[in-house]
């Protein structure tokens, strides 16, 4: 056997053993035990954070819950992906602060209207124009710092 054959024979045998231990990395990546948990995880967060009742991928913060609002808005559906948002954010007002904020500011926008004498048919839509401007406000400054 010359060293022709040496060097053909060693590159078949390390192309070999890289296919299997790709072949292994690759199903480890895809298959194993910790990609399936994590995975289940994330499919619970995406669903509203309902299916783990506590998941360790979200922190909770200091002062949610608290209080008779925070509790009542915990056991609304939708209310985790707003958390989520004002998270994503980096907004550090609980949601149920930013909830009453947004609130306060339709109905002082309304009253304000009012006081200056702004038809009912024109103060209503300002109103709900102005309970909405925090959230919209809220998904800009989230996509400004997912942008980043």
């Amino acid at each position: 056997m010359d060293w022709r054959m040496s060097i053909l024979l060693l590159a078949g045998f390390l192309a070999v053993v890289l296919l299997l231990e790709g072949a292994f990395l690759i199903w480890h990546d895809t298959r194993s035990a910790d990609v399936r948990r994590l995975e289940r995880r994330l499919r619970a967060l995406h669903a509203g954070g309902h299916g783990e009742a506590s998941s360790p991928l979200l922190r909770a913060r200091p002062g949610e819950g608290d209080g008779v609002l925070g509790r009542l808005l915990l056991r609304l559906p939708r209310v985790a992906g707003l958390e989520r948002r004002l998270q994503q954010a980096g907004v550090l007002m609980s949601t149920s602060r930013f909830l009453m904020m947004s609130a306060l500011f339709g109905v002082a926008v309304v009253l304000v209207s009012r006081v200056l004498l702004v038809p009912w048919r024109l103060a209503l839509p300002m109103g709900l124009a102005a309970l909405l401007a925090p959230l919209a406000g809220l998904s800009w400054v989230r996509r400004k710092r997912l942008d980043r």
